[in-house]
């Protein structure tokens, strides 16, 4: 199988059972640890991605059945990392802007588009974030280090 424009960054296994694993990525190294994708590196863009923090656990695909403590390269597709980024930041804000252009049209005031923008952020990150869980790219092991 050919991987097409993929994102991969190094990781260490924590655990793995029936097809999934729990990996910590390695994203220290950036585009000096070799492992980068086709112009650019991954690293930093798949820790935002698929974390809440820098240093979180990544729940990705094992098809190689791998043991805990070993080494691999973890890849994403890049249209897929593109997408999601796009979601989670061009939904919140456009329903920021249209909040306040609807409050300001309805209600009148800057104090009232304010708070329609402060609401229309506040759905479109919930909004954002519940969309990128259902249709979040699948990272996948490609291989043992």
């Amino acid at each position: 199988m050919a991987d097409v424009s993929l994102l991969e960054t190094p990781a260490r296994v924590i655990h793995s059972h029936d097809g999934v694993a729990l990996v910590e990525a390695d994203y220290g190294g950036g585009c000096g640890s070799g492992v980068c994708a086709t112009g650019g590196c991954g690293a930093a863009l798949l820790a935002q991605l698929f974390t809440r923090t820098p240093r979180g656990p990544l729940e990705v695909i094992d098809a190689l059945g791998t043991r805990s403590g070993e080494r691999v390269v973890v890849g994403v597709e890049q249209g897929s990392v593109l997408s999601a980024s796009l979601l989670v930041y061009l939904l919140p804000l456009m329903l920021l802007l249209a909040g306040a252009v609807a409050a300001r049209h309805v209600l009148g005031g800057d104090t009232t588009a304010a708070l329609g923008a402060l609401l229309g952020l506040a759905i479109g990150w919930w909004l954002a974030r519940r969309l990128n869980r259902r249709r979040s790219p699948r990272p996948r092991i490609l291989r043992r280090l």
